[in-house]
């Protein structure tokens, strides 16, 4: 299953982060802002991933990634500039 945790963003449904399961309600989507960066988990769920996957990409330099203490996150806009690339699409 998904790494869906209780008060998980409802921002994040827009960008495929919140497990269909989910039991956030369309009311707690109003008041929450949509993330600017997402963990490594986060954004290898959002791409549809594994991990070790996703690793390999940013060592490659495909993904670029950033540590906030010991913890590396991904900016969102990272993340949909590597899609769009996959895609074809000039971002």
């Amino acid at each position: 299953m998904g790494f869906v945790r209780p008060g998980l963003d409802a921002g994040k449904a827009d960008l495929g982060l919140i497990h269909p399961n989910s039991q956030e309600t369309p009311m707690e989507s109003q008041h929450t802002m949509a993330p600017l960066r997402v963990s490594i988990e986060e954004a290898a769920f959002s791409l549809r991933i594994s991990r070790a996957l996703l690793y390999q990409r940013i060592a490659a330099g495909h993904i670029a990634a950033h540590h906030d203490g010991r913890r590396a996150f991904i900016a969102m806009a990272e993340l949909r500039r590597y899609v769009a690339q996959q895609a074809g699409v000039t971002a």
